[in-house]
């Protein structure tokens, strides 16, 4: 990993370019190459994979590949080999890229974590089940899902009792709890999306101080969700949650964070085009983000948030 610069990119970030600006050019010249070359542009889904591309935009390696590590690695391995016996005149692009020109337009460039706030990880995985298959089933155990769930500083403290004393209790705030749950809760898998308002038939989450220790609070999450949905897909998800957080309270912020959600979840009636059983237990894991470039990264549904 260290020799390479890793970057990441969806089709619809390139609907809206000019089509002028040296990115879409570099990217579409590349992917154009590939085995999918040419098909519906930047637009067609089967672009999706890992490729190894030179920064003058030239593609040496990579597939149409998203799940198998020992392909990636091939790959990878491949376009390393090419890389090094290239002249250096055909690596690089004969001038810097002005990113003022050179540089599609991106929704939501430049927005970042809220200072301050309270930045988890969100991990989606579907436990062992019978009838599961990986080639179909995207609630199979080979797959996690990986996102983000933000708060700004105000509202991360509302996540805990106003008065910090041992014994102290108080629920999730709706607003809060609707946003980790709608956004976060058994989402992602295809095919469902985020749950509407109406789709949570219960909701709540309690915090209650078990301990604190200087300026160290120590919180104890439980709750549970009931969510049920007919449209656009039918499907359900029953978890129950549960946690532990410690709030650093001179800091006003949080130093430790973990919340897990764990249900049935339920997906399709009789004779829906759906694979697999219609019912596996799934798990939602929520821990305090990393601070890497790659960590750091938008919410999936961050456009709904209304910020």
């Amino acid at each position: 990993m260290k020799q390479f610069v890793p970057a990441v990119g969806a089709p619809q970030e390139f609907r809206d370019a000019k089509k002028n600006e040296l990115e879409y050019k570099l990217v579409f010249g590349a992917m154009n190459r590939t085995e999918f070359g040419g098909k519906n542009g930047m637009d067609h889904w089967h672009v999706q994979g890992m490729y190894v591309v030179t920064p003058s935009g030239r593609l040496l390696a990579g597939s149409n590949n998203v799940s198998d590590p020992e392909e990636t690695l091939r790959q990878m391995r491949k376009g390393l080999a090419l890389y090094q016996q290239l002249p250096k005149k055909e690596r690089l692009l004969p001038a810097a890229p002005d990113p003022k020109t050179d540089q599609i337009a991106r929704q939501f460039a430049g927005v970042k974590p809220p200072e301050d706030g309270l930045e988890l990880r969100v991990v989606t995985r579907g436990l062992t089940s019978k009838g599961i298959r990986v080639e179909d089933d995207t609630r199979h155990p080979f797959y996690y899902k990986l996102d983000r769930l933000w708060y700004k500083k105000d509202e991360a403290r509302k996540l805990l009792p106003a008065e910090l004393g041992v014994g102290a209790r108080s629920a999730v705030p709706r607003p809060l709890l609707e946003r980790l749950v709608t956004f976060n809760l058994g989402t992602n898998y295809e095919p469902t999306f985020y749950w509407h308002t109406e789709d949570i038939k219960e909701a709540s989450l309690v915090a209650e101080v078990t301990a604190v220790k200087g300026d160290k609070v120590e919180v104890r999450f439980q709750g549970k969700a009931k969510l049920g949905a007919d449209d656009p897909y039918v499907r359900t998800y029953q978890p129950d949650l549960i946690g532990t957080a410690t709030y650093d309270q001179k800091a006003g912020r949080f130093t430790a964070f973990e919340l897990l959600a764990l249900g049935r979840h339920t997906r399709g009636k009789a004779g829906d085009d759906n694979p697999g059983p219609p019912a596996t237990t799934l798990g939602v894991y929520l821990t305090l983000d990393g601070q890497s470039a790659n960590d750091r990264m938008l919410p999936t549904y961050f456009f709904l948030y209304g910020w």
